[in-house]
């Protein structure tokens, strides 16, 4: 069974209020790899995990997380339910499912240390950070 992109909004929106928690894999608390392989998992999608990973930049772990399980997609059109790569300084170290919030507008569906949960906040927030654009293997 393939999922679609708006399963994957869907299912991410469910998560939005979720506690932040670093290696977090569950309801009671998850960070951003956390809020991906969650919500792949519920879609039926097949993720390796792990938690194995700090705070501190480790570009080529947080790649190899996310590249090695993920397919590129284009920039032009910025689908929601696709997985957006953030950088923080120069690194890639966040990310986030692009969804539209009630009012239409291109947001994104993280898990933010500095909200301490899950939310969803406008895409003009992040779209400066934004390094790469992936989509679930498998996705339709």
């Amino acid at each position: 069974m393939s999922a679609s992109f708006d399963q994957i909004v869907a299912e991410a929106k469910s998560w939005i209020g979720v506690k932040f928690k670093k290696g977090g894999r569950d309801r009671m608390g998850v960070d951003c790899i956390g809020l991906l392989v969650n919500v792949g998992r519920s879609c039926g999608i097949e993720i390796n995990d792990t938690t194995e990973y700090s705070f501190d930049p480790e570009p080529a772990k947080f790649q190899q997380l996310v590249y090695g399980q993920t397919d590129p997609m284009p920039f032009q059109g910025l689908k929601p339910g696709s997985i957006i790569l953030l950088r923080q300084s120069i690194f890639p170290m966040h990310t986030g499912i692009l969804s539209r919030d009630a009012h239409g507008r291109l947001s994104v569906i993280n898990a933010n240390l500095h909200k301490r949960q899950v939310v969803e906040q406008p895409y003009t927030d992040w779209k400066d950070m934004v390094i790469s654009l992936r989509s679930y293997k498998g996705v339709v």
